[in-house]
């Protein structure tokens, strides 16, 4: 929650055309506070391995959507580092349709090629997809520094860095890759890495390859909005127990013509609900007197009892993990975001939200 608000107030900082000197400062900001979000889900995916609550997910996924995704999520780091990027996807697969945990692959991948962009000082990152008989194969190859060889046999254990002590060259904890190898064995498959000292890596993974039926899949289309289309004349039960964050999300609002109330607790945002018809709640989880969950499950018994129309709910919680997502929508939320909540996502779920019950 506290990284929610420090990045969604540098990211508006950085909106307003700071000056150059302040915009300076603020990028270094936002840079650590990225780094310091990848380390937090970096320890709470080992906390989920450790203690076997991790579970595959899988559903019908377009395999060139999901690399179109990653490839979205690292493409400014590219730019940035100036480095070109090419992606190959067998041909006989860039239509497929198969039965994949998508945010799984996604992490390995996002992480592997991180990787890349950070070693790599100039060149070429490469991304290739295919498949043999019984896998999916996944290769990322980049031009970079390479690995020594007395270094490659350690290299997926936690905590193990190409460089240690004070004087190393690159940022990391040596958890990324060690996540990588216990996600690719989770799925059932196999990871191993190729390097010669200063001439580049290439890693390789594989995911045992089901084929779903095209017709199964429920992935929404990847189509931008205009903020325009969600500039209505809202109202809007905010919940949430930080000002900081009740405070971001009404500077989000500010440019549109949202009428906002907002409780500190779940009792409060009932008895607001109770008392005012809304158009859209937005309902954080881990609230004192009230969470959220029985917030939302109060308020559809309300809507219930009263014979009203349900109003679309959205969960803004710090709560990430798949039984608490789930737990989300069995208390009646329509949407989850998980914190630290960037605008654009926000006002996607908002649009999205506001289609649920016309």
């Amino acid at each position: 929650t506290p990284l929610n608000a420090i990045m969604g107030f540098t990211d508006h900082l950085l909106e307003k055309n700071a000056n150059n000197d302040d915009k300076v400062f603020l990028e270094k900001i936002d840079s650590a506070a990225e780094v310091l979000l990848k380390l937090i889900n970096n320890v709470l995916e080992l906390s989920k391995i450790e203690s076997g609550v991790l579970s595959l997910s899988p559903h019908p996924t377009s395999l060139s959507s999901l690399i179109k995704e990653v490839v979205d999520m690292i493409k400014d780091r590219l730019v940035h580092k100036e480095l070109s990027f090419e992606l190959n996807i067998a041909e006989t697969l860039s239509e497929k349709i198969f039965l994949l945990d998508k945010h799984k692959i996604q992490r390995v991948l996002i992480n592997l090629l991180s990787n890349a962009i950070k070693f790599t000082l100039h060149g070429k990152i490469e991304l290739s997809v295919s498949c043999d008989d019984r896998d999916l194969i996944f290769q990322v190859k980049d031009s970079g520094i390479g690995i020594h060889s007395d270094n490659i046999p350690n290299l997926f254990q936690r905590f193990s860095q190409l460089e240690s002590g004070p004087s190393k060259s690159y940022e990391g904890t040596g958890l990324g890759l060690s996540i990588c190898k216990e996600l690719v064995t989770f799925m059932g498959g196999e990871i191993s890495v190729q390097s010669t000292w200063r001439a580049g890596t290439e890693f390789q993974f594989t995911i045992p390859m089901h084929e779903a039926d095209p017709k199964e899949i429920t992935e929404a289309p990847n189509i931008p909005f205009p903020l325009a289309a969600i500039d209505l004349p809202l109202s809007v039960l905010l919940v949430d127990d930080s000002s900081e964050n009740r405070d971001l999300i009404q500077l989000f609002f500010k440019p549109f013509r949202y009428n906002v109330t907002t409780a500190t607790n779940g009792l409060e945002a009932y008895q607001a609900f109770t008392q005012k018809e809304f158009d859209l709640v937005l309902m954080d989880i881990q609230m004192p007197i009230l969470d959220g969950y029985e917030a939302t499950k109060k308020m559809r018994k309300f809507e219930t009892d009263y014979k009203q129309m349900p109003t679309p709910i959205i969960a803004l919680t710090g709560y990430a993990l798949t039984e608490e997502k789930k737990r989300c929508y069995e208390a009646g939320c329509d949407i989850h975001l998980a914190k630290p909540i960037k605008k654009e996502i926000l006002f996607l779920a908002i649009q999205t939200a506001l289609q649920l019950y016309r």
